[in-house]
């Protein structure tokens, strides 16, 4: 499937989607050179076959993370350092191409298509419960205890839960609790939706999760929430959280549960990190 993005007044591109991925190189390299691409760029730092595919694709510019295969098959490629934010790390990529990247920018443009609406002039707090796996969330019901502490400070306060997909459960959990009328969930959001809740709100509180990274890259107030159950949260926290101004992360102590954070310890966190900016 091919269609056309338009992105601002002057920029669009094609995107290539195959209806299905093609199981075996043959039929894969077919499938890369049939696509008669200008421009090829992988992320993926150490799959051979990837680089490999890249690498003959037929396409004028190719580029990725530098390995041995890429030094001979690419036309252009960037180191990689883990102990960086992992998207400013994909973001190098890009800089091989003397391409400025504005991912600020591009969120902004997305809500702008949002289907959903949040009053501007509301003091809205987007919170973020879910998380791939239990150790890395901090619960809901500390969530919904976040959201009562902010509520009984701040009675004008709303809340956007952005949840995903196999977070249904807690639906009737967030609409039964105390500040269930002041609650607006949304469920499996797009991009577009998730950059208007962040842009709207006074801050973002998330676990370890895909759509923190919107709050981030958006650059406005955020607290992250890390699991350090293994004693990880300061290795996790080079590479998955964006050290900037309004920013801030937490997480229990080494080997304790992420649920053992005390809420009155992000409430704190967060309001001081919301008025900071």
């Amino acid at each position: 499937m091919t269609e056309k993005i338009e992105f601002g007044e002057r920029r669009e591109f094609t995107l290539h989607r195959p209806n299905r991925a093609p199981r075996y190189f043959n039929q894969q390299f077919r499938t890369v050179r049939a696509l008669g691409a200008d421009l090829l760029v992988t992320l993926r730092p150490v799959s051979i076959r990837i680089n490999m595919l890249v690498g003959v694709s037929g396409a004028r510019v190719r580029t990725g993370y530098r390995t041995a295969i890429s030094r001979v098959l690419f036309s252009c490629t960037a180191p990689r350092d883990v102990a960086v934010y992992r998207p400013l790390n994909y973001l190098r990529v890009l800089d091989t191409l003397g391409v400025q990247p504005l991912v600020a920018n591009f969120f902004e443009e997305a809500a702008r298509r949002a289907s959903v609406t949040l009053d501007r002039d509301g003091e809205y707090y987007c919170l973020m419960p879910g998380g791939l796996r239990a150790h890395k969330r901090w619960g809901i019901a500390n969530f919904l205890a976040l959201a009562a502490r902010i509520h009984a400070d701040r009675p004008s306060a709303r809340f956007v839960f952005v949840l995903g997909p196999g977070e249904g459960e807690v639906h009737q959990m967030i609409r039964e609790s105390a500040t269930g009328s002041a609650s607006v969930i949304l469920d499996t959001a797009s991009l577009a939706n998730i950059s208007h809740a962040v842009l709207t709100s006074r801050i973002t509180i998330a676990n370890d999760c895909g759509p923190s990274h919107v709050a981030q890259l958006l650059g406005r107030p955020y607290v992250g929430l890390f699991a350090n159950n293994r004693g990880q949260a300061d290795l996790l926290s080079h590479e998955w959280f964006f050290p900037r101004p309004g920013a801030c992360w937490l997480s229990a102590p080494s080997g304790a549960d992420i649920t053992e954070i005390p809420v009155e310890t992000v409430y704190g966190r967060a309001i001081a990190t919301a008025e900071s900016v």
